[in-house]
């Protein structure tokens, strides 16, 4: 009995030990296959930095995945073709910032910077992978990049609370972005704010050197301190707010010009008694923008968005009987746009004097007219048939269209002015004597009508319009109206250069 019980137990274990290494049915292997775990990839990285819903997740030709994909591939100056290619699979691979690439900022964002010249830091801590006076050193030669090229002045403190905190941190570190481990985000930081705006944290399980080995924090480090300052990403390549690392000869560091450019944009030109200060006196945070702002975290990352040409006085921005192009409105700043010309007027009445080609590259010109998507942080600018949809200084995938989508006739050749209505879903467009009020949900024209009937008081022709607090401006030769809807009259005029501040 015990021996036919013995091979009764021979023969079970034996069955077991089949089963349990038999292949999986038609020889299928059940681990993911490349194309799975590159496609994971693919949607991680689109979801995390532009803006991809969940559920586009395919890889047909006419998926949002596919469109996703060209978008990227545009901003990183790919060939756009929307496929997983060898080169588009490196960019997503390597170590980048966490903030997106599109839609998360404005066009010279100048709420987003310090009230004051004078910005404090703190070092909370220091990373064990260098000496304290090496980390203080490195912090502060990549805050003196940023005071070389503005009016800024930084200032060391050893207590309280700074306007820059710095801080050493791995995975979970009490904000809403934890870290990720080694090669990946290498640090984040934060646009001027109250509370953590304007700090900067820095992944403590990189390893951190101030040479070509590991990660350099001079070179890190000045990324983010340009986030901190208000500046967002650039698609330069050579620029020091560039989203992905490389490596840069920190000898006698010259900040890029497209650096430059952006944070003279938002603090001026510097001033000759511009240094790095150091002081052990603790200040408080404050800044012309009050609401906690969000983290723009980076990996491995060098660069700044070019944002205007120069700062510039009023009266070097006008001209007599000067009449304007195209306008819009974008948070808090008026865009006016004449021939290749930009003036930016600001909050504070001074008028920042940039360029079409600066901000939006390869825009043919004059531009006939223009108006702002706010929820998109877009620009839609408008030359003969033509249009084209810019988000920040980066033409949108698919653009110039045709202008034939907003349902106007053939007859129309150019658009004299237009003018967005995001409340009602309306756009007014105002060709020759006449507009025509396209409706965004119906896709349809629903009224058009002579201007001086809808619009009386403006004359027969519009050269420009903007919506600024409830009240419609529209520009017509060297005169600016502003127009009162509740009432349907002009309630006051301009010369347009007096009013520009000349």
């Amino acid at each position: 009995m015990e021996t036919l019980f013995r091979a009764f137990m021979l023969i079970f274990l034996s069955f077991v030990l089949v089963s349990w290494s038999a292949p999986v049915p038609d020889g299928k292997d059940i681990s993911p296959s490349r194309t799975e775990i590159e496609d994971q990839l693919a949607k991680n990285y689109l979801k995390a930095f532009y803006n991809m819903s969940s559920r586009s997740i395919g890889r047909s030709a006419n998926s949002a995945f596919t469109e996703k994909i060209k978008e990227m591939q545009q901003f990183f100056g790919l060939n756009v073709t929307g496929t997983l290619d060898n080169k588009t699979l490196a960019v997503m691979k390597s170590s980048r910032c966490g903030v997106p690439d599109v839609g998360n900022y404005n066009l010279m964002d100048t709420n987003l910077k310090w009230e004051n010249n004078v910005i404090t830091y703190r070092l909370v801590n220091y990373t064990p992978d260098l000496q304290p006076a090496e980390v203080d050193k490195a912090i502060a030669s990549a805050l003196g990049v940023w005071s070389s090229a503005s009016p800024l002045k930084f200032s060391k403190i050893d207590s309280g609370i700074a306007d820059i905190m710095i801080s050493f941190a791995s995975g979970d570190h009490q904000d809403p972005y934890p870290f990720d481990g080694p090669g990946k985000t290498l640090a984040h930081a934060y646009y001027p704010g109250s509370g953590i705006g304007g700090d900067a944290h820095f992944d403590e399980d990189e390893t951190w050197s101030i040479s070509a080995k590991a990660i350099n924090l001079f070179l890190v480090a000045a990324h983010e301190f340009g986030h901190s300052l208000g500046l967002s990403h650039s698609s330069d390549p050579s620029a020091l707010m560039y989203p992905t690392y490389h490596y840069a000869d920190t000898a006698n560091y010259k900040l890029p010009e497209d650096d430059m450019k952006g944070i003279q944009a938002l603090y001026g030109i510097p001033t000759a008694a511009t240094t790095v200060a150091s002081t052990t006196t603790a200040q408080t945070k404050t800044t012309t923008k009050g609401n906690q702002p969000s983290p723009t975290q980076t990996t491995a990352a060098t660069s700044a968005r070019a944002r205007s040409e120069t700062t510039t006085k009023a009266n070097e921005a006008c001209r007599d009987n000067m009449s304007i192009d195209a306008a819009f409105v974008l948070g808090d700043q008026i865009y006016l746009i004449t021939n290749g010309t930009v003036w930016v007027k600001q909050p504070s009445k001074t008028v920042v004097k940039s360029s079409v080609q600066t901000l939006w590259k390869n825009m043919p010109t004059p531009i006939d007219a223009a108006y702002a998507l706010p929820a998109q942080n877009s620009v839609v600018l408008f030359k003969g048939r033509q249009y084209w949809a810019f988000r920040g200084n980066a033409l949108r995938y698919g653009y110039p269209k045709d202008i034939s989508n907003y349902k106007l006739p053939s007859s129309v050749k150019k658009i004299d002015a237009v003018e967005n209505f995001p409340q009602t879903r309306k756009i007014d467009f105002f060709v020759e004597d006449k507009y025509y009020r396209f409706n965004d949900v119906k896709y349809t024209i629903d009224k058009t009508s002579p201007i001086a009937e809808s619009y009386p008081g403006l004359g027969k022709k519009v050269d420009a319009a903007f919506q600024l607090n409830g009240f419609l401006f529209v520009t017509s030769g060297a005169t600016l109206f502003k127009y009162d809807y509740r009432i349907n009259k002009v309630v006051e005029n301009w010369n347009i250069k007096a009013w520009i501040g000349c």
